[in-house]
């Protein structure tokens, strides 16, 4: 009984990967007699087993980061943070910093707030100081429902969710060797089945918004036109510079970081969007220019995230239009003529940079239906 008891454990160094042996002493000494000392021992595991498995002991040297989780208003000198090395804040932002080298910022902007919301649950659970290990599935299917529940989301904004997360601990554990399973698995499907996408405009509307947008606000119209004609989203052209436009071989290049499908493509500019930029005389500014910056003309600093939308949504409200009309709406009317003309499918289905015919069908579908004019107005008498 002279030997000091302790209960040895192993516990995985995520630092090194390697099972690092521990001993805890705690309450033995106290204790005389042999029965006392071993009831001692099994709490003492139980007690440890259970905080290991909670990720309440773990070997997390901490770590000076840079804090991506942050809102962007604030300064660079308060993003400087300490924290250990293995909790969710701490790898979430190393994480985005990576992030930034393979997607577009409006991406960017998506990841830090799906990450930042799901930390706001782990701190509200007591598990953003622990090392992430310590997620387990059933926090994050809690999360999901909660998520889904409060703010009566679609189901495509709950996949998104559980894409970014689930790409997160694929990196932390194939890239930063966290040994654990990925947590975000086998999640139920929730989330409202909602379309969410824009619908197209009538002749007779985009008539009415013509007359009225080409005239008090040339540069939005111009964006307009860039959509219905070359079917270039206004995220890709917000930051789009003339430098991308070929004015002799009338094609216009969207580069893989401003694409959506992270695909550098050229698409041919029709000949009335050619006029316009003729007129405009965009070849005569500096190329490294925006194409759509502040005064109304190209300039050095892109155009902020909602400024085309919110002029759109003005013009739309004026005139006391159907607030589902979007701005995104102009692609979609450009597609329906652009199918009615009978222009050939494979010619279409490059021009929207679709990856297979199979998305050019489902969007033809969708948003023109299955027959199209042709049936519609020439099917034979009955």
């Amino acid at each position: 009984m002279n030997a000091a008891w302790y209960v040895e454990y192993s516990i995985r160094n995520n630092a090194t990967g390697r099972m690092e042996r521990k001993r805890t002493y705690k309450g033995f000494a106290k204790l005389d007699t042999f029965e006392e000392r071993m009831s001692h021992a099994e709490k003492l595991i139980e007690e440890y087993t259970r905080k290991i498995e909670a990720g309440d002991i773990a070997t997390a040297p901490m770590l000076e980061y840079e804090d991506e989780l942050l809102f962007d208003t604030a300064t660079f000198k308060f993003r400087k943070r300490l924290g250990p090395k293995f909790a969710f804040r701490v790898m979430a932002s190393r994480f985005i910093k990576m992030k930034r080298k393979e997607v577009n910022p409006n991406t960017i902007q998506t990841y830090k707030s799906k990450l930042r919301i799901f930390n706001e649950f782990l701190t509200a659970n007591k598990l953003a100081d622990k090392n992430i290990t310590a997620i387990k599935n059933h926090h994050v299917v809690e999360f999901m429902n909660q998520v889904s529940d409060e703010n009566d989301l679609s189901r495509t904004s709950v996949n998104k969710y559980q894409q970014i997360l689930h790409t997160f601990f694929k990196w932390a554990i194939e890239r930063e060797r966290v040994y654990m399973e990925n947590p975000v698995m086998n999640i139920p499907r929730l989330g409202l089945v909602v379309d969410e996408s824009a619908p197209s405009i009538s002749k007779k509307i985009r008539a009415k918004l013509k007359n009225k947008i080409e005239k008090e606000d040339p540069q939005l119209w111009l964006q307009i036109c860039f959509q219905y004609y070359c079917a270039i989203r206004p995220a890709e052209l917000r930051m789009m510079k003339l430098k991308h436009i070929n004015y002799d071989n009338e094609v216009v290049t969207v580069y893989n970081f401003l694409a959506k499908n992270h695909r550098t493509e050229t698409v041919g500019i029709p000949v009335q969007l050619m006029r316009m930029i003729e007129n405009l005389n965009l070849q005569d500014y500096d190329q490294s220019l925006y194409l759509f910056s502040y005064d109304g003309k190209p300039g050095v600093k892109p155009l902020g995230k909602n400024n085309m939308r919110n002029r759109f949504n003005r013009f739309r409200d004026e005139l006391n239009l159907s607030n589902e009309i979007k701005l995104y709406s102009w692609k979609h009317a450009g597609a329906m003529e652009l199918v009615e003309s009978g222009a050939n499918v494979y010619k279409i289905q490059r021009h929207f940079r679709h990856q297979s015919l199979t998305t050019t069908e489902r969007y033809w579908a969708k948003r023109m239906g299955s027959a199209g004019k042709q049936i519609i107005e020439q099917f034979p008498d009955i």
